[in-house]
């Protein structure tokens, strides 16, 4: 960025050029170029936007023209949002936003994007606020990881729920079961009759009641 601002012609922007801007909006821009933090700021009536190589992720597409744009230009497309912060700032109040939610247009299209960020103003050598920085950082990936994370733990829990309910069912079946099962043992013991089940062509015994059992003399069947 530090070329790219070498070489834009700053005889057609408002702020003219580089070596006749004052000192205060030199040292802000040397700061701002230096850091490895996506960090822009704006300077003068017409917040001119600058930015360092840090923050051109954040810009996308907007990138190949942003600079020495106006600011609500290049973010007209939130500017609703951004303006009353910018406001503040430039009325010399700094803010601070977490995880602020922004639709932004960078790559062509409308794009859920969340930021934390921080507008703070930035006075020349009268002591006026002359600009604004902000320093940011996206916080978009981990703002959905958090969503899918907590959706995840929903389904979790939802599934949990519903195997607990499907349990206690076939438990209270089961009961009732053991219950009926009881119920026919109880039938099948006591009937007068004498009666047995046997099983497959070799007629393998299975049950037998107490009254077949004194027919065939209580033997081990």
């Amino acid at each position: 960025m530090g070329q790219q601002m070498r070489d834009y012609d700053w005889s057609v922007s408002p702020l003219g050029i580089p070596q006749k801007w004052p000192e205060s909006l030199r040292t802000a821009v040397s700061i701002m170029l230096n850091s490895g933090h996506p960090m822009f700021m704006t300077w003068g009536p017409e917040q001119i936007f600058l930015f360092n190589d840090a923050y051109r992720p954040v810009l996308g597409a907007k990138v190949t023209w942003a600079i020495g744009e106006q600011f609500e230009k290049v973010w007209a497309d939130i500017w609703h949002i951004l303006s009353p912060a910018a406001e503040r700032a430039l009325a010399g109040e700094a803010t601070w936003f977490e995880n602020q939610k922004l639709v932004m247009q960078r790559h062509g299209y409308a794009e859920e994007t969340y930021f934390n960020y921080s507008y703070s103003p930035v006075r020349d050598e009268t002591g006026a606020v002359a600009g604004m920085f902000c320093a940011c950082t996206e916080t978009t990936e981990t703002v959905f990881a958090t969503r899918r994370l907590r959706e995840t733990e929903r389904a979790l829990r939802d599934a949990n729920e519903s195997l607990h309910r499907e349990r206690e069912v076939v438990k209270a079946a089961n009961h009732r079961l053991m219950a009926e099962t009881e119920f026919l043992r109880q039938l099948f013991a006591q009937a007068p009759g004498f009666i047995t089940v046997m099983r497959g062509p070799e007629h393998v015994f299975e049950l037998a009641n107490a009254a077949f059992q004194q027919l065939i003399g209580h033997r081990d069947i």
